[in-house]
């Protein structure tokens, strides 16, 4: 699905947000740097859109969470997090399961540094 984005140019916020699982899923794997280039990337073309208060902008919080946790850099993956589940439950409130998976999916990254 990227790759049609790619070839068709295509400037959309679903795009930003394949780019964004795809960051999470270069981070779990192991390579922080390469998942942090990515989902910035697609932060600033969603901020760019002024689109920062929506749910894909939740999904790229938490890839880059999880990328600066793989690069050892504990308080900002932490903060980052945060930032994410607070988005998601702006959104959705605290109890919606949007909110409820995000914080399941992120619950690693706080541990870790606790």
């Amino acid at each position: 699905a990227l790759n049609v984005c790619a070839l068709k140019k295509m400037d959309h916020i679903n795009c930003d947000e394949l780019r964004a699982n795809r960051a999470a899923s270069i981070a779990h794997l192991g390579d922080g740097k390469r998942a942090i280039e990515e989902v910035e990337t697609a932060m600033r073309v969603i901020e760019r859109r002024g689109q920062a208060s929506e749910k894909e902008y939740a999904a790229a919080l938490a890839a880059k969470s999880i990328a600066l946790h793989v690069l050892g850099r504990q308080a900002d993956a932490v903060a980052t997090r945060n930032q994410a589940i607070a988005l998601y439950e702006t959104l959705f409130g605290k109890e919606h399961p949007e909110t409820i998976n995000a914080r399941k999916n992120l619950d690693g990254v706080g541990e870790l540094t606790r």
